[in-house]
């Protein structure tokens, strides 16, 4: 199967009795770039494709920076927080970002139970 961008890459998944996974890159499509430079380059891929996009702010440092390089690029989203009772000093950091970005965010507010509910609904697996 190939995946991402100009198909770089090709994932081959086997089950038998042993889970095995090939990665294959297709050297002719990786280009060098600065890190930067190539934040920039897959925000406009993305912005290119999709509109109307939505970003997690979870308050760490990935979103954060991928919510920098959308803004660095004028590339227009939306922020998402998700608002629930064990990640208060996240969400402080996450509305502190939009604060200072003027970004208004869409806050979902959910209990814990929501948001294992959530979770699960997404399909993803919590191990119990």
């Amino acid at each position: 199967m190939e995946v991402g961008h100009q198909g770089w890459l090709t994932v081959e998944l086997t089950t038998d009795s042993v889970s095995k996974v090939n990665i294959d890159f297709a050297e002719q499509h990786i280009q060098s770039m600065p890190f930067q430079a190539a934040a920039d380059y897959t925000a406009r891929l993305i912005a290119d494709k999709y509109h109307n996009l939505h970003l997690g702010l979870s308050g760490g440092l990935d979103s954060e920076f991928i919510a920098t390089v959308l803004l660095r690029n004028n590339i227009p989203f939306t922020p998402v927080i998700f608002d629930y009772e064990m990640n208060s000093a996240e969400l402080w950091y996450a509305r502190e970002f939009c604060r200072q970005h003027d970004l208004k965010p869409l806050i979902t507010k959910k209990d814990l139970r929501g948001m294992l509910a959530l979770y699960r609904q997404c399909g993803v697996d919590l191990g119990f």
